[in-house]
């Protein structure tokens, strides 16, 4: 990954390039992604081919199209239900103005995460909200703590009583068993569209088939 990256972070990427995803395969143990990489340099215009490879995906929703945003991390909220750090919330209370507290709510979950977790995702009873905040008490939701903290931060501006409890740690299934979720997990962010693996690999492609050349493999483990 780290040739691919380096196209992408350059000067001439930043400020006039643009990627374009031509499809998405999913195989067994794999996902590959065919993009396109265009931009200039020193005043000529540029293409490449690549094809990314996530391995042992968790999760892939790639938007086709063109976009100018392709990066890789091991930081960011969509990897948070992956890490040890779940919890629940817990309440007690009531309110007279359920919709005005839903709205709070909403804007700080958009606050943390923007859109890449959507608000409904983590709450215990998301079509009866209005009602479950009449209590007297209640889950309000489980999911990553830091989520969990947020929502609990808000209902008691609304003088509920709150209780943050530890959730139950992640698990994966390794082919023989479920183990804890321990791998360092990655999520590639590509335009509105993301794929979560614990292992990317990035290959150029040939421009001219014909003429043999040597690929360049690179991976991030």
């Amino acid at each position: 990954m780290e040739d691919l990256l380096t196209v992408l972070y350059s000067d001439d990427f930043e400020e006039y390039g643009h990627i374009h995803v031509i499809h998405v395969i999913q195989k067994e143990d794999r996902v590959e992604i065919a993009v396109s990489i265009h931009y200039e340099s020193y005043e000529e215009r540029e293409s490449e081919n690549w094809i990314i490879t996530a391995f042992a995906p968790l999760h892939t929703t790639i938007a086709f199209g063109t976009t100018d945003v392709c990066t890789i991390t091991t930081e960011h909220a969509l990897l948070w239900r992956y890490q040890p750090k779940q919890a629940y919330v817990t309440f007690t209370g009531t309110t007279t103005v359920p919709y005005e507290l839903i709205g709070t709510l909403y804007t700080a979950h958009i606050a943390l995460v923007a859109h890449w977790i959507p608000f409904y995702t983590y709450l215990h009873l998301p079509a009866q909200l209005p009602t479950l905040l009449q209590g007297p008490v209640g889950l309000f939701a489980r999911g990553p703590e830091a989520l969990m903290h947020t929502y609990a931060t808000v209902l008691r501006r609304y003088n509920y009583h709150t209780s943050v409890s530890p959730g139950p740690v992640p698990t994966y299934w390794n082919g023989i068993e479920r183990k804890k979720e321990d791998r360092t997990l990655r999520v590639l962010l590509l335009g509105q569209g993301y794929c979560i693996a614990p292992i990317f690999a990035a290959q150029r492609q040939e421009r001219h088939p014909e003429r043999p050349s040597k690929h360049d493999t690179e991976h991030l483990a």
